[in-house]
């Protein structure tokens, strides 16, 4: 009789032990999953940021009759998955792999580049948005996000700089204004690249048919590639132009459009009548500015997983070997850099004369 409630006991407490088990397991992988979020609301749109996750704006939601309908791809979800990470990844100071020349036929050769004759690596499309920023200010209608240079930094790359990124709840959108600042402790101008890898689902909205889903542009011409898939400094005509159909993209292979005249946006038409604009603009008279051609939008989309990516950028891949759309700032100035993201529903005339033009 003591040794069945002896065993009874430690079946029990192997029952309990299991049960801690679990719940410590759902636990961890929940704490892993999640992360701080920040919102902004409006009747129309709503959006959060991620302050630890690059801060990155990390959702975009439209309300389109009653309810609010999620518009950036894996909005919000930072769960490990396999693919494309979606949301808006915030690309600085590199834009694109950044290769030396000895690297460029290794598609999986890490980056490298060199200051002053010192060698330094540097991830894919920079670092700046895989690490936390931290919150400066946050009220009804704006967050500020800053990110400062320290000793991990300089490991990739050797300046001293000050990072805001404000994000601003329009009627119709958001606004992110990024101020890069080279601190006056600098011996050297700064140079970089810079983008928003903003992810749209396509369609945008579930219901609708991805037959005829579109996309137009005013951009007129792309960067011509060598046969390493790396900027040659020309442009050529770019058969993307104008109003095109979703299906008409090539799968997941970027399409690098310079040329994009003054009114510089992409818009995604929705076969329901909502559309997505994303512009950007710059002092465009800064001696900052990097010499023409340079990538203006990286437009990059996939039909198997159902997203677009924009990519608003001010720069080119490898920029900061072959200086080909690099930015350079002097110590002790700064540079802005803005780009916007509103939402509009065409109205049923708007959307025939739309469809017409296909």
């Amino acid at each position: 009789m003591v040794n069945l409630i002896q065993h009874k006991k430690i079946s029990a407490n192997k029952y309990s032990v299991k049960i801690v088990v679990v719940v410590l397991t759902l636990f961890m992988m929940f704490a892993a999953h999640s992360t701080e979020l920040l919102t902004l609301q409006n009747e129309r749109i709503r959006f959060t940021v991620a302050p630890k996750k690059g801060g990155e704006l990390s959702g975009f939601e439209v309300k389109v009759g009653e309810q609010f309908h999620q518009l950036l791809y894996r909005a919000n979800d930072y769960s490990k998955q396999k693919g494309w990470r979606g949301k808006s990844l915030f690309l600085w100071p590199a834009t694109g792999p950044t290769k030396k020349v000895h690297q460029l036929g290794n598609k999986f050769a890490p980056g490298h580049y060199s200051v002053q004759g010192k060698d330094y690596p540097m991830p894919f499309h920079g670092f700046a948005g895989r690490i936390a920023w931290q919150v400066v200010s946050q009220h009804k209608a704006s967050i500020q996000l800053q990110l400062q240079s320290n000793q991990k930094s300089k490991k990739y790359y050797p300046f001293d700089f000050k990072l805001n990124a404000t994000y601003t709840l329009l009627e119709d959108g958001v606004e992110i204004l990024y101020a890069v600042k080279s601190l006056k402790s600098n011996t050297l101008n700064m140079p970089f690249s810079i983008g928003n890898h903003a992810t749209f689902k396509a369609p945008l909205l579930k219901n609708s048919e991805l037959a005829d889903f579109k996309f137009s542009t005013t951009c007129t011409k792309q960067m011509e590639f060598d046969k390493n898939n790396m900027p040659t400094g020309k442009v050529i005509e770019t058969l993307y132009q104008g109003e095109k159909l979703f299906h008409e993209l090539p799968e997941r292979k970027a399409i690098p459009y310079t040329d994009c005249y003054k009114d510089n946006n992409i818009s995604l038409i929705d076969p329901s009548g909502l559309t997505v604009m994303m512009s950007q603009s710059y002092d465009q008279s800064s001696k900052s500015l990097p010499k023409t051609p340079y990538i203006e939008y990286n437009l990059w989309a996939s039909k198997e997983f159902g997203f677009i990516s924009p990519e608003p950028w001010l720069g080119a891949k490898n920029s900061l070997n072959s200086g080909i759309g690099l930015v350079s700032i002097a110590p002790n100035t700064s540079w802005e850099w803005k780009v916007k993201i509103k939402a509009a529903q065409l109205t049923q005339n708007e959307l025939l004369t739309s469809i017409e033009i296909k």
